[in-house]
């Protein structure tokens, strides 16, 4: 079985890179600056985004592709298998992106002349998908980009982090003023019950 998978995944990462030019154009249209989709979305996201239609765009189908094969790569490896699996398919992998860079597919951010919304969302697709079970091989294929995307990974962590220490403070102050109405309104059934038992005015205590 491990021996049937390590063919399978060498298979269709080489007929993958045969029909590379035809899968990815490079004419692709070129899209303004827009914030890209969080990383949670942004592979399988596509069509409407904030409202808008996203620009269509000749690679499209082998940006999917990509993604999918990426895919399937991450459940071989974290399936387990033969050691021979687990030397291919990053060595594999490695090679795609390679090949893509040369093409002009893959470009890193600074490098662009002029940014494609094929060269964004493939971008995207290959740092996120293999940063996440193959960590370092995008870093080093491009070793440039590392401290920009790190640093980008960094600002989003740091925006969830005091996200949440914003919402345990509003937590905290909410359990606060619960707990003071709580004491006033001790206070006053005191008071009330402290009026009731005192006798009206005028009487005496003596019958």
């Amino acid at each position: 079985m491990g021996e049937t998978r390590l063919q399978a995944a060498l298979l269709c990462c080489k007929v993958f890179l045969r029909y590379l030019d035809s899968l990815l154009d490079a004419s692709a249209t070129t899209s303004p600056a827009a914030p890209l989709p969080s990383p949670t979305s942004q592979e399988a996201d596509h069509g409407v985004k904030n409202g808008e239609p996203e620009p269509e765009s000749d690679g499209e189908d082998g940006i999917r592709l990509w993604a999918q094969i990426l895919q399937m790569m991450e459940r071989l490896l974290k399936s387990g298998g033969s050691e021979g699996l687990e030397e291919a398919v990053p060595e594999s992998l490695k090679n795609i992106v390679l090949v893509m860079a040369n093409g002009g597919y893959l470009v890193p951010p600074r490098e662009r002349k002029e940014t494609t919304y094929l060269q964004e969302r493939l971008w995207e697709v290959s740092w996120t998908r293999l940063e996440r079970f193959l960590p370092g091989l995008m870093g080093g294929v491009f070793p440039d980009a590392l401290e920009e995307e790190s640093g980008r990974d960094e600002s989003a962590t740091v925006a969830v982090e005091d996200e949440k220490v914003m919402q345990e403070v509003g937590e905290e102050r909410q359990g606060q003023g619960q707990g003071q109405g709580q004491e006033r309104d001790v206070d006053r059934n005191g008071e009330a019950e402290a009026a009731s038992k005192e006798p009206p005015a005028g009487q005496s205590g003596d019958a």
